[in-house]
């Protein structure tokens, strides 16, 4: 909820329940175990010349203090750098749950340059 309406209206509107989602055990992303998979987007997708250990830190949330603004961004389990995958699969157990569950959570893509004005843009 702290992302914002913007965000969080958009899931409501297609009837995905993320809330319940909060505190959820994971068992597995892509069908990896969930270090696997995180060591692979660090691997294949995070950080430049970053050391591993900085880059593992980057898939889940990496923070910023600038002009005494704090930030937090989501990390690149959280949605890849170019929109090419619309969702990320995961086997989970919800709190107050034993049961294993498989969900999948879709990815939201937000612009965040200048607004088009034209046809060219």
């Amino acid at each position: 909820s702290q992302l914002g309406e913007n965000y969080t209206s958009y899931f409501e509107s297609i009837g995905f329940n993320w809330q319940r989602l909060a505190g959820a055990k994971v068992l597995a992303i892509e069908g990896e175990d969930p270090f696997s998979y995180a060591d692979t987007i660090a691997d294949t997708e995070t950080g430049n010349y970053l050391d591993h250990g900085v880059r593992v830190n980057s898939v889940f949330s990496s923070y910023r203090l600038s002009d005494n603004d704090y930030s937090q961004r989501l990390g690149d389990i959280s949605g890849p750098i170019f929109p090419e995958k619309t969702s990320l699969t995961l086997e989970l157990i919800l709190v107050n749950s034993t049961k294993p569950e498989t969900i999948e959570v879709p990815y939201l893509a937000s612009y965040l340059g200048s607004p088009f004005t034209d046809g060219k843009s």
